[in-house]
């Protein structure tokens, strides 16, 4: 099996189809290149001819395949124009070229300049030009330098470029079986903001063949990479990971040696043992089966597959359908490419130019007015940088993801009803992980606290009971008192639990039944389209029957985990007693609405808000506001329930206002001054990160201006909670007024 991965990783072209960024409006929509792409309902792709190669274009709905162009090479496939985009070769000299129905355009050339990573933004193609990151005007060819950080590889989403850095790349090595040592060398990712031109650290992990999908960075990740020997060669390849922007979190998406991954919607696809495999909540699915040196196209929702061998091209669908569109020899396709390519303007200005002449539009000027400084060699920006390993230094680097930074923590939160708080470790600041031989963990407090982050001052996600077996990701951490924390991932969702009430402990088979616990609810809703009753609360439970969305089962007010950490409800179905998956289904009822609240119980005392928070008409983010209380209002608390997440609300009243607030915005103490009151006005928050202020309480809302890391900020004695949750802080700096994320920000 080991050498047909071999043969199959040599004769694969890897591949990947373009990337629709999520925005407001069209004129931000966002294209990445691939060696092959789905434009419109034509696929077109670079196959090989000979010592060069062609540029077919496929009807899916059938018809003739036409060549419309051949050259050295054909790299960076985008749509465009209602055709295709790319970049091609020929004579050592590179240009951006255009096909549609009219035929061929020269929409640039760069004569004998490196040009790689063809993209398109907001009406401008983006490529780099010698390693470094270029925008190109097609109507008047300006061509703007846009970043003096030179890159290897790199994938835009909205308003951000996300890449691998060539100026501090890390070196890896591996050995053979034979003792023969190989070594390689990537760069760690970085992002840069197209509108300020700043540019910071993601990940000191080097990586290759960055793809964007859904928030994360796909990429195979070389800090976890196995050497391989072919005939002629030996190399260092990485297995697939993910890079999630929102919680900074790396994830394997594939522990096996792969030859290729592509991005669905679902999630991604990666070729290993054969097939096409990708992750879901029954086990691995298997796609297809391709023969070796196939060309894998994805369009988001399908994957269509040239198999040379078998001159067929096959889509293939999640549902498991698979048609094949075309059969036959695409070298004989229907010959157009010795059109000749319209003619285009003279370029306004060469490659690299740094000056913006007059005229240019706003999104220029936004770059030079940023422009770093710096060599090509070297990353430059305001961002902060990664202290790489040198190139040729003897050590090899074991490097982990940067460290995370807390700041979305409002207040000190309440520590509510756990065994896991351990130790003094309160502050929920910055820290670091290392990693430890855990794969799963079994709880042995009686009730354990999730938490945000590894220590006590974090919030609480929800809770675990004792005997539960959770998997680890490897990840440990110490907080400020010293103490031992491991990173859990629990139905899907990553936090952290104390050591001193979770030991190391053997996978759990997929028989595997977690203990049972209570919580609160009359009725399980099921909100998937068809999802089977089980005898068990695992996916090995017989089946009892299948339910349809909208269909209200009478609940046991039980809950059950498996093997994956997914919860299951207890249910009556049919006279049976059964369970439905967490996944597929909400509890309602008895004041837990749709959060799924837990068990309540009696509280009684004075507490106060650690900031502007909502008091809700239940226990959980999904009921509506009944007002704010500002910071170090007193809230007399006469209950208390935990939401479907684990988060502790408590109810009570506080300056006329009656509700629900969560532990996150409570203390037993009257927090000080500087923690937001009513007199805070004029009191200070510092950033944490490069941070974007916007005109709402929300990461969607128009930009106001930038901020970089650690400046000092009026706070303007106001906040507010977007819909994840997340607080946002009104301040006033250099002249601008608007809204920050507590995430990277915290009071002084």
């Amino acid at each position: 099996m080991r050498k047909l991965m071999i043969w199959i990783l040599t004769a694969l072209i890897a591949l990947s189809g373009f990337a629709l960024a999520e925005n407001a409006t069209a004129a931000s929509v966002v294209y990445n290149g691939g060696d092959a792409v789905l434009a419109g309902t034509d696929l077109y792709f670079a196959i090989p001819d000979g010592t060069r190669q062609m540029l077919v274009r496929v009807p899916v709905g059938g018809g003739d395949p036409v060549c419309v162009d051949r050259g050295d090479r054909f790299e960076d496939l985008m749509p465009y124009g209602g055709g295709v985009a790319y970049l091609k070769t020929e004579n050592n000299s590179s240009a951006i070229m255009a096909c549609d129905a009219s035929g061929l355009t020269t929409v640039y050339g760069f004569g004998t300049s490196a040009a790689s990573g063809l993209s398109y933004y907001n009406g401008r193609m983006l490529v780099l030009i010698d390693g470094l990151l270029h925008s190109i005007e097609p109507g008047t060819q300006l061509c703007l330098r846009l970043s003096g950080s030179a890159m290897l590889d790199y994938v835009l989403d909205g308003g951000s470029a996300y890449f691998f850095s060539a100026g501090d790349r890390m070196e890896y090595t591996a050995q053979l079986e034979s003792g023969e040592s190989v070594t390689t060398q990537a760069g760690c990712v970085y992002s840069l903001d197209l509108n300020s031109g700043e540019t910071a650290l993601l990940l000191k992990n080097g990586g290759q063949d960055l793809k964007i999908a859904n928030g994360k960075l796909y990429f195979h990740n070389m800090a976890d990479a196995y050497a391989v020997r072919t005939a002629d060669t030996a190399q260092l390849l990485g297995r697939v990971y993910s890079l999630d922007l929102e919680q900074h979190s790396l994830d394997s998406e594939c522990t096996e040696p792969d030859s290729g991954f592509w991005l669905l919607d679902r999630g991604p696809v990666v070729w290993y043992s054969g097939a096409l495999n990708m992750e879901t909540e029954a086990g691995t699915l298997s796609l297809y089966n391709p023969v070796s040196g196939a060309t894998v196209v994805s369009d988001g929702e399908s994957l269509y597959i040239w198999e040379p061998v078998k001159q067929t091209l096959t889509q293939a669908q999640i549902n498991g359908t698979q048609t094949a569109i075309y059969t036959g020899d695409l070298t004989q396709a229907k010959d157009l490419s010795l059109m000749v390519p319209a003619s285009s303007p003279s370029p306004a200005a060469s490659a690299g130019t740094d000056v913006d002449p007059e005229g240019n539009t706003t999104w220029f000027q936004n770059f030079v007015d940023n422009q770093p400084s710096g060599s090509a060699s070297s990353n430059s920006g305001t961002g902060v940088w990664a202290q790489a390993t040198p190139i040729g230094a003897t050590a090899t680097p074991r490097p982990t993801a940067v460290p995370v930074s807390s700041g979305s923590s409002s207040g000190s939160g309440s520590s509510s009803g756990s065994s896991s708080s351990s130790g003094s470790g309160s502050s929920s600041g910055s820290y670091s992980t290392y990693n430890v031989d855990i794969s799963y963990v079994k709880i042995t407090g009686g009730s354990v606290n999730v938490r945000s982050g590894p220590g006590t001052g974090y919030s609480v996600k929800t809770s675990l009971s004792q005997g539960t077996i959770v998997p680890c990701t490897g990840k440990a951490a110490k907080d400020s008192g010293g103490n031992t924390w491991y990173q859990i991932k629990y139905d899907g969702v990553k936090g952290w639990v104390s050591a001193g009430y979770a030991k190391k402990s053997s996978a759990p088979d997929s028989n595997y039944v977690g203990p049972e616990h209570s919580m609160s609810g009359s009725t399980v809703e099921v909100t998937g389209s068809s999802v089977n009753v089980r005898s068990k609360p695992n996916l090995n439970g017989a089946d009892l029957g299948v339910v349809h969305k909208g269909t209200k089962l009478s609940f046991q007010g039980v809950r059950s985990t498996d093997s994956r950490g997914v919860d299951w409800y207890k249910v009556s179905y049919n006279g049976k007693t059964g369970w439905v998956s967490s996944r597929y289904s909400k509890v309602t009822g008895s004041g837990s609405g749709s959060s799924s609240g837990g068990s309540s119980s009696g509280a009684s005392g004075t507490m106060y808000t650690t900031g502007s928070v909502h008091v809700r008409s239940g226990p959980g983010l999904d009921y509506s506001s009944k007002g704010t209380l500002s910071s170090g209002t007193a809230f007399e608390v006469s209950a208390k329930q935990k939401d479907g997440r684990g988060v502790t609300w408590y109810k009570g009243s506080g300056d006329g206002k009656s509700g629900w607030i969560s532990s996150a915005y409570l203390s037993d103490e009257k927090p000080s001054s500087s923690g937001g009151s009513s007199s805070d006005s004029g009191s200070e928050l510092v950033t944490t990160g490069s941070v974007t202020i916007r005109s709402k309480a929300n990461k969607t809302s128009s930009v106001v201006g930038y901020i970089g890391s650690g400046k000092t900020v009026t706070y303007l004695n106001n906040s507010a909670e977007d819909s994840r949750g997340v607080t946002w802080y009104f301040i006033s700096y250099d002249g601008m007024k608007g809204w920050i994320s507590s995430r990277y920000s915290h009071f002084k």
